[in-house]
């Protein structure tokens, strides 16, 4: 998760859900990922940190008493497109940094997302919201809209939907 993800992620909104999770047996991670205010950090470098941070649990199954078959992601926000991605993007697309972890693939049962950017490519479903205008992504996409636009087709979560995805969860 981002520094702000990460110290809203313990916030007493969401400790409930957090408490539900654990109760059950449920082992919770917060991911951290390059931040995109910086000029050489792309939402690109973000996801694959989060598939980097996916293998590497899925690796240490047995260290951290994981389940290497039921696994899901979760997140809100920017949090929530980077679950998105991190669940649907093709592992091809978006190679690890670490070529130890190459090996794994986490088998996601489901990914959660709360208020997550779906398309950057279908701008009517940013009708009336900040992402409606394109100048937005020139940070996300490291440089103009227009000149990105595969890029912006590989990030947007829709993309990569098919009948083999994980159940996809919206509360």
């Amino acid at each position: 998760m981002s520094e702000m993800g990460y110290t809203n992620v313990f916030q007493s909104r969401f400790m409930g859900v957090l408490r539900k999770l654990l109760d059950r047996g449920i082992v919770v991670a917060s991911v951290g990922y390059h931040l995109i205010k910086t000029a050489w950090s792309t939402v690109y470098d973000s996801v694959v940190d989060c598939k980097d941070a996916a293998q590497y649990l899925i690796k240490h199954w047995n260290k951290y008493s994981l389940d290497p078959n039921n696994y899901g992601i979760w997140g809100s926000l920017e949090g929530g497109h980077l679950a998105l991605m991190t669940a649907l993007g093709p592992k091809s697309d978006f190679p690890t940094t670490d070529p130890l972890l190459s090996v794994y693939t986490p088998n996601f049962r489901f990914a959660n997302a709360y208020c997550p950017v779906t398309s950057m490519i279908d701008m009517n479903v940013h009708a009336g919201t900040g992402f409606a205008d394109t100048g937005r992504y020139t940070k996300m996409l490291g440089g103009d809209f227009e000149d990105n636009l595969d890029l912006a087709r590989l990030l947007s979560p829709t993309t990569h939907v098919s009948s083999t995805s994980p159940l996809i969860q919206h509360p």
